[in-house]
């Protein structure tokens, strides 16, 4: 008992150095940390302010005449009124996206020249908007050089109107006209939000320090409470353990009844997660086939959006679009419903048609398939054959099976990819086989592929329980097998009820 106490003492010490020591280095690791996260914050912003001035520059003839710039050539060719027109529209087109200024340009004898741009508010108010035509003395010689480079340009400039984050495209015309698109936003802008964020790190590393220095005191506090304690406590766990193992001794019968109830549980349970590992590929899925409506949403949007903004918007355009994009809606409503239909719990047998569980299934797993280049066929001797059990129960081992050659099929660098299914009644019992050319498996391990917890996939990408536990449900669930047999090419998985 000395011993162990004085071990204790020892261990007392010993915690409130290693205590004190972690509390520095989270102290200045979170300083590091928030070093780097300033900068990398930092370049996050820049990409995405200059992503939303590219947006703006390649939407920017939009707004325009379609020839404009085939006419905007000389000072004298643009009139008063059209340049003022311009100069509304690219203004409502700079405040819509969040930039300062829109504009283009041309070159002219090394000189660079405004053809169009937007203006402020205030600008707009006190009618000081740009002249067409208008000279740009604070060009740079970048900017003088970007026609002859013919490549995107990023910079940081000063000119009459203030500090900008610029991004200069080159186009030209189907007529060979050469001219130039900016969009600006204000330097300020950027440095006030980077300003806030340091604000914010600021206010978080004195809440560390300010924490660390409560945690250190709380801590130096019990730990020395608690070591006054640790004898009386160690003498008292010792007779609670002692009482503990007596009590064990007398309820061990109990203790096997229980332990084999819990076997019986955790039965259920691994069929439950052989599911539950199943539907981060069945989410992968549904994003497979949301994303052509979503895509085909999204431009059906932008184009209503166009037109409305160009006051081009016809009522039956509006209700073509509104049609088409409750089509999609539909569709997307559908895949979800197939999907809850496989996670939800069947507790009850029921009479279900084979090939409508294929179906199903396909109508979820088609997509990713078809992406991998992988081509599902399905042959059926009776589209009507029908047996009784839990619906839910088959698809998840059919999902199983199919997850599995696909798995093996995208490893592969082949051509003509493919997945077999084939349903038949043979000797009054329904088999349906799975087959694949994905290699199939080395014959030193397939005899133990349903044992649980073993799995040819890499650490990490495999349970190891899939195999087992369809197995399982054909043998207890329907009374069949799950069997496996290689072939030339590949595998072959009968499932037979």
């Amino acid at each position: 008992m000395y011993k162990m106490i004085k071990n204790l003492r020892n261990s007392y010490k010993l915690t409130n150095k290693i205590a004190s020591i972690f509390l520095l280095v989270v102290f200045f690791s979170s300083i590091i940390n928030s070093y780097i996260s300033y900068f990398t914050n930092k370049t996050i912003l820049y990409k995405s302010i200059d992503k939303k001035l590219e947006s703006a520059v390649l939407t920017t003839n939009l707004f325009l005449d379609k020839k404009f710039h085939d006419r905007a050539i000389s000072k004298e060719s643009i009139s008063k009124d059209e340049n003022l027109i311009n100069t509304l529209n690219l203004s409502e087109l700079a405040n819509s996206v969040g930039v300062e200024y829109i504009y283009t340009m041309v070159q002219r004898d090394d000189k660079i020249y405004f053809t169009s741009s937007s203006a402020t508010k205030k600008e707009l108010k006190n009618n000081e908007i740009t002249d067409y035509f208008e000279y740009y003395g604070e060009a740079t010689p970048l900017l003088k050089n970007l026609l002859k480079n013919n490549k995107t340009m990023y910079e940081e400039s000063t000119d009459r109107w203030g500090t900008f984050r610029t991004v200069f495209i080159p186009f030209s015309t189907k007529n060979g006209n050469k001219y130039i698109v900016g969009a600006d936003v204000k330097i300020d802008y950027i440095q006030n939000i980077l300003n806030k964020y340091i604000q914010k790190i600021f206010i978080t590393q004195i809440l560390i320090i300010f924490l660390l220095i409560i945690l250190g005191y709380f801590f130096m506090k019990i730990t020395k409470k608690e070591f006054s304690e640790l004898k009386e406590q160690l003498e008292t766990e010792i007779d609670i353990k002692t009482q503990e193992l007596e009590t064990l001794n007398n309820s061990i019968e109990k203790k096997v009844e229980e332990e084999l109830k819990k076997s019986v549980e955790k039965e259920a349970q691994l069929i439950q997660q052989s599911k539950l590992a199943q539907m981060g590929d069945m989410l992968s899925m549904i994003a497979h086939q949301w994303r052509q409506p979503l895509n085909a949403i999204s431009a059906s949007a932008i184009n209503i959006s166009l037109l409305s903004s160009m006051k081009t918007l016809e009522d039956s355009k509006l209700q073509d679009s509104s049609e088409f994009i409750q089509n999609q809606c539909q569709k997307m409503s559908e895949i979800i419903d197939t999907f809850m239909n496989f996670v939800k719990p069947s507790k009850e047998s029921k009479k279900f048609k084979v090939i409508h569980s294929i179906n199903e299934i396909l109508t979820l797993m088609g997509t990713q398939l078809n992406n991998k280049n992988i081509e599902v066929s399905v042959t059926e001797i009776d589209k009507n054959l029908e047996v009784v059990g839990q619906e839910d129960l088959l698809e998840q081992v059919i999902v199983n099976l199919l997850s599995n050659s696909g798995d093996a099929l995208d490893e592969l660098n082949i051509e003509n990819k493919f997945i077999n299914i084939s349903v038949e009644l043979i000797n009054e019992m329904v088999s349906i086989k799975i087959e694949d050319n994905g290699g199939g498996i080395p014959k030193e391990i397939s005899d133990k592929i349903f044992n649980p917890y073993f799995t040819t996939k890499e650490q990490g990408k495999g349970t190891g329980i899939g195999l087992y536990m369809s197995r399982d449900i054909m043998k207890k669930s329907f009374n069949g097998d799950l069997k496996y047999s290689d072939t030339d090419v590949g595998s072959n998985f009968e499932i037979v009820f």
